[in-house]
């Protein structure tokens, strides 16, 4: 039997901060055009560079709705549709955390907790809380330099980095250009 590892799911809604994750019997509605699924089903050719923000609103609208459907009940199910043993959640403060998910880890084992950086600490409290997680069970770290509108070469995210990887532990990271919210949508500044 093949043992499939989703490593790259979101469990809440991680842009908008709709309070989610445990809600039970909120389904996806069939109606959304999901790109995403598009986009995996033309082989993964979408390019968003070269493309102005305005083309990019109704991708980011379906984007959003898509986590807000991010149960844990809705990725069981989805585990379950496709047979994955795994899935890897990757948390985005400051609207999912590590301890949510360690949380929805429990209610379900497949359930791989990761940590992120909270840079909205002082650094040293932003290593300290990241070694607290690291003892709690946290199985890797994620990096989303879009979302925390910091550079990787950010002194802070490469003594994160570093933490992890004297640990022995993954780090994952979300690099390049994006959209992620539409006009008029309010959106996290720089910490």
């Amino acid at each position: 039997m093949n043992k499939i590892i989703d490593i790259h799911a979101h469990l809440g809604d991680i842009f908008c901060g709709q309070d989610i994750t445990f809600r039970t019997r909120l389904q996806r509605p069939d109606h959304i055009d999901d790109s995403f699924a598009q986009n995996a089903r033309d082989g993964f050719v979408f390019k968003a560079e070269g493309r102005t923000a305005e083309q990019l609103q109704d991708r980011m609208r379906e984007g959003q709705n898509r986590l807000a459907h991010a149960t844990c009940e809705n990725l069981g199910k989805s585990m379950d549709d496709v047979q994955a043993a795994y899935s890897v959640a990757l948390p985005i403060l400051p609207y999912t955390s590590f301890d949510e998910y360690l949380a929805a880890s429990r209610l379900d084992p497949r359930i791989l907790p990761f940590s992120c950086p909270d840079y909205s600490l002082p650094q040293d409290e932003t290593l300290e809380k990241l070694r607290q997680d690291i003892a709690n069970g946290a199985r890797g770290l994620k990096i989303h330099s879009v979302l925390s509108n910091l550079p990787m070469t950010d002194p802070r995210t490469l003594a994160c980095i570093e933490l992890f990887g004297n640990a022995g532990l993954p780090v994952l990271f979300h690099v390049g250009v994006s959209h992620y919210y539409t006009f008029g949508q309010p959106y996290k500044e720089t910490p």
